[in-house]
């Protein structure tokens, strides 16, 4: 068999000949001519990004790309958690303004409005994230938040667990930060473990929905995308640095200073008035516009007594280093039989469906980074302080713009539903576990310096498919790889592998 391990970020995209997708004319106009050139994006009003568009089955907005990638979906209602399975592809994403008039879609998603996209019953997916600038990103699947578990709308019940929490030192962080967190592949139901996203019809009594909430009214998934605010660095008594959220290069040193005064690395010996800003050794005056004397967002400032010279300071954005290739696969898979193996049951009467939810699947290693912007809850147990500068309310502990976040929905459509919608036909469901270890495909996992985590959820008494059906299905042991760097191909062959991979091949190995 010949192999090739390909890669849109650090993690593969793995397409095999055994199981080539269809070559029919309705997928061929599928693949080449419904996702040519961005398209502007409906977003709910209220966030800042001009530039929100879909393009090649990705939606960007400013510098962040999301993503959803088809993938394996890895063995369920057994004791094993499994490592990252591969990309099988990208699910394509469409918008629902274009196809709501459309007597096929249901009236409950035209109303939702966002993306929406082709799933098969049981199909598995996790949600891929790039940018350089930083992101809070929010996950909500039927309504519940993929990261704590909790409902979209609070609760009493909800304030009270997050109380609970905070009391007893735990995060309480709902969200991923990107570019920190590259991908989701699930729920969050303990540290450094997700249970897969699978699909599910709606009504068939599987999904997280209706298991946290009692019932089933919103499905597919909704996202918020909140960035971060305006802010700037102050060297404070050393080796104290102190990031002032809220800052903008619009306000004043004075105003900066009242912000600062607020901020727990202030020393309570340092009166406001005996104290400057500084910048490359030159003093600001408290009417000094930060813009006025060159200053940009992030930049890094120096507080020191007035009219006295401070040593320079430069801040060194730090890289994100991307590995974009894989080592070479060495030792063959294992495939060890429980015993006790049963298959999935999918139900008949619900094939009528049109709407998709999301369903816990199979366990998965995956670590939540916590956010590294956030500082640490105060001695109160308390989250937030509060600053009023200029008439402007700012709270200097959160570094997220909740005033710039975008909003959308990306809902799921069986594959009949689709097509009849679309005219288009969506992608082959993917390969079992099983076979694809009999092919000698690899998963994969991050290295072992990835930091530590203590981000985790509360789902309650949370089960799989598998676990509600009582199935054990036979545990499955590819070959895996960390995350490193050999044997990729570019990304411009993606498209020729998936339309022509006879061709493909070919020009390959030339």
């Amino acid at each position: 068999m010949t192999e090739f391990f390909s890669t849109t970020t650090a993690r593969p995209v793995i397409y095999n000949t055994t199981n080539s997708p269809s070559t029919s004319s309705a997928y061929l106009s599928y693949r080449t001519t419904a996702f040519i050139g961005p398209r502007a994006v409906e977003m709910e009003p209220g966030g800042p990004f001009k530039n929100v568009t879909l393009s090649e089955n990705q939606l960007i907005i400013d510098d962040l790309i999301i993503s959803f990638h088809r993938t394996i979906r890895v063995p369920d209602g057994n004791q094993q958690t499994s490592q990252l399975p591969p990309s099988e592809g990208e699910f394509p994403l469409f918008s629902v303004a274009k196809y709501s008039k459309n007597t096929q879609m249901p009236p409950e998603m035209a109303a939702k409005g966002g993306l929406f996209m082709p799933v098969h019953d049981q199909e598995a997916m996790w949600i891929d994230f790039y940018s350089v600038k930083a992101y809070a990103i929010k996950v909500f699947v039927g309504g519940v938040n993929a990261v704590s578990g909790e409902p979209a709308v609070e609760t009493t019940a909800s304030r009270m667990r997050r109380a609970k929490r905070i009391s007893e030192g735990k995060s309480v962080q709902d969200y991923v930060v990107v570019p920190d967190q590259e991908w989701l592949d699930g729920f969050v139901t303990r540290i450094g473990l997700v249970r897969q996203f699978v699909a599910t019809p709606m009504g068939s009594g599987y999904s997280v929905e209706k298991q946290i909430l009692g019932e089933e009214n919103i499905g597919g998934l909704r996202m918020e995308v909140t960035p971060l605010k305006e802010y700037v660095q102050v060297q404070m008594k050393p080796p104290n640095i102190a990031t002032v959220w809220g800052a903008k290069v619009t306000n004043t040193a004075g105003e900066v200073k009242a912000l600062l005064v607020r901020h727990r690395e202030w020393s309570s010996e340092d009166k406001e008035s005996d104290m400057a800003l500084w910048k490359q050794g030159q003093e600001l005056r408290d009417t000094d516009v930060l813009a006025s004397r060159g200053l940009v967002n992030g930049d890094f400032l120096v507080l020191r007594p007035k009219s006295k010279s401070t040593s320079y300071f430069t801040r060194v954005d730090s890289q994100r280093q991307h590995k974009n290739d894989l080592p070479v696969r060495t030792k063959e898979a294992r495939v060890a039989p429980s015993g006790k193996s049963r298959k999935l049951q999918q139900n008949p009467s619900l094939a009528t469906v049109k709407e998709m939810n999301v369903a816990a699947g199979g366990a998965i290693h995956q670590k939540i980074m916590p956010d590294p912007y956030l500082l640490p809850l105060s001695n109160d147990g308390s989250d937030t302080e509060s600053v009023t500068v200029d008439g402007t309310e700012i709270d200097i502990n959160n570094p997220w713009d909740s005033t710039k976040t975008v909003r959308f929905n990306v809902q799921l459509l069986n594959a009949a539903s689709f097509t009849a919608i679309t005219g288009l036909v969506p992608h082959p469901s993917p390969l079992t576990a099983e076979r694809y270890a009999e092919l000698g495909y690899p998963f994969f996992k991050m290295p072992a310096s990835e930091p530590e985590t203590n981000v985790e959820g509360d789902f309650g008494n949370l089960q799989s498919i598998a676990q509600m059906q009582d199935v054990e299905e036979d545990e499955v042991y590819p070959e895996v790889l960390e995350i490193g760097s050999k044997n990729v191909l570019p990304r411009d062959y993606h498209e020729d592998l998936l339309l022509n991979p006879e061709t493909f091949f070919e020009r390959a190995r030339l």
